[in-house]
């Protein structure tokens, strides 16, 4: 589309009359009102109908992508699953689990099709992760209760004992943030996700407090001191997972036959 000469004309003489309300010296004034004029034509040669980003000649931007999975692991594991109904167990079956869907998919070493089943059906697994030979154990959030609600998804068990700590991954999308005008900013929605760390009282998941004080006051009070002062001497980073498996792990030692799980990185 031709650009009329009257328009080209029209921005010049504003540009022009803007430019006379700041001061300059004669040495610079014509620099300026070329300088200008080269702007406003590159304009409406890059952009002819003074959209902005890409939309030259009526060619639109190419529309955004999703990026990112579902999968709590995206890669696939052996696990051996045991349902709700007459406790059937589903041994050495190799898994993912969708975190959106709730589903597991289940992979056919036979012939490579996948066949799915919905998490509902699920009581507990037990996965060993196919990279770092890690086993890793997860419960049915159904048989739980989170501010009086109950759960859907899967809580991984990493401290087991007289207080539980779990672990749920939670997925969102982070929706695009691109700036068409200024052709800044991500083109593509992300699925994010974020890890967030639990614990077990009368059957409800309560979030891990990560204050120092709070944290103690979760555990009996005639071990409150005993901890404490392993904390004190210890220093575990309660920000990461490492940390609170270590505090966990420790308090729930202190009772009689404990059992502690393999510690997850």
């Amino acid at each position: 589309m031709a650009v009329p000469k009257f328009f080209l004309l029209l921005c010049l003489i504003i540009y022009s009359r803007i430019g006379s309300l700041y001061p300059v010296n004669a040495q610079t004034a014509s620099l300026q009102k070329t300088i200008r004029a080269t702007n406003i034509q590159h304009t409406m040669t890059t952009r002819p109908d003074l959209r902005g980003g890409n939309m030259i000649f009526g060619i639109p931007d190419a529309p955004n992508h999703l990026v990112g999975n579902y999968y709590l692991d995206n890669k696939w594991n052996m696990a051996s699953l045991m349902l709700y109904k007459n406790e059937e167990i589903l041994l050495d079956q190799w898994v993912r689990y969708n975190i959106a869907s709730n589903y597991f998919e289940i992979l056919s070493q036979k012939d490579g099709t996948v066949k799915t089943i919905p998490g509902l059906r699920v009581h507990n697994l037990v996965w060993v992760d196919s990279l770092h030979r890690v086993p890793r154990y997860f419960i049915n959030g159904m048989d739980l209760k989170e501010i009086g609600a109950p759960v859907t998804g899967f809580y991984e068990v990493l401290v087991d004992g007289e207080l539980s700590l779990l672990r749920r991954t939670i997925a969102t999308v982070k929706k695009s943030n691109y700036n068409t005008a200024l052709m800044i900013g991500n083109k593509n929605d992300e699925i994010k996700k974020r890890d967030v760390y639990y614990y077990i009282q009368n059957d409800q998941v309560i979030e891990v407090p990560r204050n120092h004080k709070k944290l103690i006051q979760l555990f009996e009070e005639d071990k409150q001191k005993q901890l404490a002062r392993y904390i004190k001497e210890n220093n575990p980073n309660k920000k990461e997972v490492s940390g609170l498996y270590r505090v966990f792990s420790y308090y729930n030692s202190l009772f009689e036959n404990a059992d502690p799980i393999p510690q997850i990185d």
